[in-house]
C-alpha cells in the first residue's frame, strides 16, 4: 500500500495496530518472548517506566520475566483464543488481563483480571487486585494483602490459601472452590 499524503497516513495509523514508544503489539505467529523483551526494554527507558504488550488472538509460547516487570500483558479479542503457554514472572507491576494462560508469579503488585488458567494460577505474595480469574489449582499457597474477587478454583483441593503457611491479610470475596480444604482451612497433621 502506498500512501501519499499525511492525513491518509494519520488515518491509517489510527486503525492499524502498531508499536509506539510504550506499546508493543504481538500478533499470532510472533515470538511472544521477544515481544515481551522489547516491552521490558521500552519500560526501562521510558518516561513512566511502563509499557504495554498488546496480545492479539493466537497461540503463543510462554513468557518468562525476571526482576521487576513493569509490562502490562493485555489480550485483545476473545480470551479463549489468546492462549499463552505460561506466564512466569518474578516481581510483577503490570496489569495482566484477558488471556488464557497458567500464571506463576513470585510477588504481584498489580491487577490481574479475566485470566483463565488451564491448570495452575500461583503466586507467593499478592498486593494487587485479582478479579474474575479461574484455574484448576488456584492460589493454594499465598500470602494475600490485596483483593481477590469473583475467582474460581475449579478442581483440586486447597484453593485460595488452603495450604499450610498461607495467610490472608486482604479480602477474598465472591469466590468459589470445588476442592476441599480451601479458603485457609488448613489441616494440621496430628502427632501420635
Amino acid at each position: 500500500v502506498q500512501v501519499n499524503n499525511e492525513s491518509a497516513v494519520h488515518e491509517l495509523e489510527q486503525t492499524v495496530p502498531h508499536n509506539s514508544l510504550s506499546v508493543i503489539i504481538c500478533n499470532d505467529g510472533d515470538n511472544i518472548q521477544d515481544k515481551y523483551n522489547e516491552a521490558v526494554a521500552l519500560a526501562a527507558g521510558g518516561a513512566t517506566n511502563r509499557a504495554d504488550l498488546i496480545v492479539m488472538s493466537g497461540l503463543y509460547s510462554g513468557i518468562t520475566g525476571t526482576g521487576n516487570n513493569y509490562v502490562s500483558i493485555i489480550g485483545v479479542g476473545n480470551r479463549d483464543h489468546i492462549e499463552i503457554d505460561g506466564i512466569i514472572l518474578d516481581q510483577n507491576y503490570g496489569l495482566i488481563t484477558n488471556v488464557k494462560s497458567n500464571i506463576q508469579i513470585t510477588s504481584n503488585y498489580a491487577d490481574i483480571k479475566g485470566v483463565k488458567s488451564g491448570s495452575n494460577f500461583s503466586m507467593l505474595e499478592n498486593y494487587g487486585d485479582i478479579i474474575d480469574c479461574s484455574a484448576t489449582t488456584f492460589l493454594s499457597y499465598v500470602t494475600n494483602y490485596g483483593l481477590i474477587e469473583g475467582c474460581e478454583s475449579r478442581g483440586l483441593n486447597r484453593g485460595f490459601g488452603g495450604s499450610i503457611g498461607s495467610s490472608n491479610h486482604g479480602t477474598i470475596k465472591n469466590c468459589t472452590a470445588a476442592g476441599d480444604l480451601s479458603f485457609g482451612q488448613q489441616k494440621l497433621l496430628e502427632l501420635a
